[in-house]
């Protein structure tokens, strides 16, 4: 079906017909791409100009990959149909805003927060699906160039939509939701990320809580409040999220283990059964932050106009159930012992703050296991503080039941020196310089996790380990 036509994409970003686009208005194009690595035949190429480079060197390559159309800033020496506009990043931002007002009837919840953002998407865009018509952001596209783009690929026979919004500085969220709109936002929590660009984690709550400033509006009024806020009842942060959703939004609901959340999260110490307001919920994502999420993601449902809330809550459940862990995100692989036997690595690479390094370890020691509980761990990147962070999940190592924690980074001996004697094992500044000796230490019945900042480069570990 197409997404757009290129007389569509030039109404909505006022640009000019151009070459075949002239001459075929009607041109349709089926995605909007702004990669020609990940461009698939049929879609506009958006050719946005960053300070290290052009992708208006790369129109042939989306010629050649099956281009539709361009969205060009100049008239390019290629025969395909191109849209010439000013600006092609602030063009990127008229189609997604144009596609959100066609998407009129569509649901549209935002996400946002220090740590579980994607995980929680994933959740909410299956459980949706179970639903009806679902677009979700892919990966985490979640900045100032893959929120427009999530939402110019939005078909308008969107029932639901998930948006995920990231960001580094303050400002960055506001921007972003005033284009989404969202009809619900869902803080996930909000801790110690980026905290580099920030003075202390309560700048880093406001900026979260910007999310709140797009709350959808009748007729996009700014007069009177509509949305729903979703808050974490367990965070620390919660008051002062909850002032700012109480500016901006119609409803705020609360979800987690507090007693207080509307959304009540609650373990039973026997079995380690969980339940959600008394509805007994099974994930495939392990620990018990995913089931908090799900939680949030229930306290989101009333006001995504169910038509038969009952049945449709109990299928999202379940689709939300079927979602698995992604590579770098909680995935569980296999590794061969040295004594033949197997070992599970989870596989927790793809990022770290302090919240989610805690999250993870508590998640190993949580891990049913017949052998050894060892943690490879990479620096935490973009911390204020990063001695004291560090120091602070060394000292939260030795008090786990974990057997061996082997570290690489600037900040490994910070680490170290904090675990008990026992705990300690290799030290390295990079993550490959661990390999030979993990490698060489890996017996059947172990658990190991590995977990670090994307630059520290412990997937590259994980990759040669499993691959």
């Amino acid at each position: 079906m197409s997404l757009w036509t290129v007389a569509d994409i030039a109404r909505a970003t006022q640009g000019a017909l151009h070459g075949d686009a002239a001459s075929n208005p009607a041109t349709p194009v089926t995605g909007v791409s702004i990669d020609t690595r990940s461009l698939v035949p049929g879609d506009l190429f958006v050719a946005l100009r960053g300070p290290n480079n052009d992708a208006h060197d790369f129109a042939g390559a989306a010629l050649a990959a099956g281009a539709a159309a361009l969205l060009v800033e100049r008239p390019l020496d290629l025969s395909t149909p191109q849209i010439i506009v000013k600006n092609t990043t602030a063009a990127l931002e008229a189609l997604g805003r144009d596609r959100r007002a066609a998407a009129k009837d569509a649901f549209v919840l935002g996400i946002t927060g220090s740590v579980g953002k994607t995980g929680t998407k994933e959740l909410a865009a299956a459980g949706f699906a179970a639903l009806g018509p679902t677009h979700a952001t892919r990966g985490n596209l979640n900045n100032h160039f893959g929120v427009p783009l999530t939402l110019a690929r939005m078909p308008v026979d969107t029932r639901f939509a998930v948006i995920e919004m990231g960001m580094s500085a303050a400002g960055e969220i506001r921007a972003l939701s005033r284009m989404v709109r969202p009809d619900a936002a869902l803080i996930t929590w909000v801790s110690a990320a980026h905290s580099a660009f920030f003075n202390g984690t309560e700048e880093i709550a406001d900026a979260k809580a910007e999310i709140f400033q797009g709350l959808n509006t009748p007729n996009g009024s700014t007069a009177e409040p509509k949305g729903l806020a979703v808050l974490p009842a367990d965070n620390p942060h919660f008051d002062r999220l909850l002032a700012t959703a109480q500016r901006h939004a119609g409803i705020v609901r609360s979800f987690g283990t507090d007693e207080t959340a509307d959304l009540r999260l609650k373990t039973d110490a026997g079995d380690g059964s969980r339940a959600i307001n008394g509805t007994r919920v099974n994930l495939q994502l392990a620990g018990d932050q995913w089931c908090s999420a799900l939680a949030g993601l229930l306290a989101v449902l009333p006001a995504a106009g169910l038509r038969d809330p009952a049945a449709e809550t109990a299928a999202f459940i379940a689709a939300a159930g079927t979602v698995e862990p992604l590579r770098g995100r909680g995935q569980t692989l296999s590794l061969a012992g040295i004594d033949g036997g197997a070992a599970r690595l989870i596989d927790e690479s793809y990022n770290a703050s302090p919240a989610a390094m805690e999250a993870a370890l508590r998640l190993l020691v949580q891990t049913p296991t017949t052998g050894r509980r060892i943690a490879v761990l990479g620096d935490m990147l973009e911390l204020d503080d990063p001695a004291t962070e560090h120091a602070r999940i060394g000292r939260l190592i030795a008090a786990m039941p974990i057997d061996v924690v082997h570290v690489c980074g600037a900040y490994a001996d910070t680490v170290l020196a904090e675990v008990e004697p026992g705990q300690r094992g290799l030290s390295a500044p990079k993550a490959l310089d661990l390999f030979t000796g993990i490698a060489q230490s890996i017996h059947g019945g172990d658990t190991w996790l590995v977990k670090g900042s994307l630059g520290s480069e412990v997937h590259l570990l994980v990759d040669k380990l499993s691959p």
